[in-house]
C-alpha cells in the first residue's frame, strides 16, 4: 500500500514497514527510500499530513535517536479531540 502511494512521487529503492516481532503487528511507522533526493523531498513536502487508512501521515527525514537531545521535547496535554496533528505542526513549525 505503501509503495504504491509514493510511487508517485518517483522510482523507490524500499519500503520498510517497522512492526513488533512478537504481536506481529506495525509499529505504526515506516521507510521509504528514493533513489533521488529530489523525489524524497517531493513526498516528503506533497504528501505530509495526508491519509492512509484514514489515519494521517506524518511524513519526515530520517532521524538518528542517539543524536538527538533528549531534553528537547515538549509535553502538549489536555488538547481538544478536534486538534490533529496538522495543527499542532503547524503551531510549532
Amino acid at each position: 500500500m505503501l509503495y504504491n502511494y509514493f510511487i508517485k512521487y518517483g522510482p523507490i529503492f524500499s519500503v520498510r514497514v517497522m512492526r513488533d516481532y512478537t504481536l506481529k503487528k506495525s509499529r505504526g511507522f515506516a521507510f521509504v527510500s528514493y533513489y533521488n533526493l529530489k523525489d524524497a523531498e517531493n513526498a516528503k513536502n506533497l504528501s505530509n499530513h495526508d491519509k492512509i487508512l484514514n489515519n494521517p501521515m506524518r511524513v519526515t527525514w530520517k532521524k538518528n535517536v542517539r543524536e538527538m537531545n533528549p531534553e528537547a521535547n515538549v509535553f502538549v496535554k489536555n488538547l481538544d479531540e478536534s486538534v490533529t496533528v496538522k495543527d499542532l505542526d503547524s503551531l510549532f513549525s
